[in-house]
């Protein structure tokens, strides 16, 4: 039979303290696609979106993933070029 242990935290019902950053460095990771820039905005905006969408934890080093979603790439991929 498992045994299961609960101790108190010792934050109490606080959140504990995590440091939050005053100004962050993002860089693209380099591919034919994230270099074009017909995909600029897109792409500034879904970063917007994946961090205002709820609170992030991120550190140094991490890898983002980013959906996109623009017509222009919608366009791109069914052979309809501008």
């Amino acid at each position: 039979m498992h045994q299961l242990m609960l101790r108190p935290s010792p934050f109490g019902h606080r959140q504990p303290a995590i440091p939050i950053a005053k100004s962050v460095t993002i860089a693209k990771i380099a591919s034919p696609f994230s270099i074009n820039k017909k995909y600029q905005v897109a792409s500034l905006n879904a970063l917007k979106s994946y961090f205002a969408a709820t609170k992030r934890l991120v550190k140094a080093n991490d890898v983002i993933a980013l959906s996109l979603y623009s017509p222009i790439i919608h366009d791109n991929e069914h052979g309809q070029d501008e």
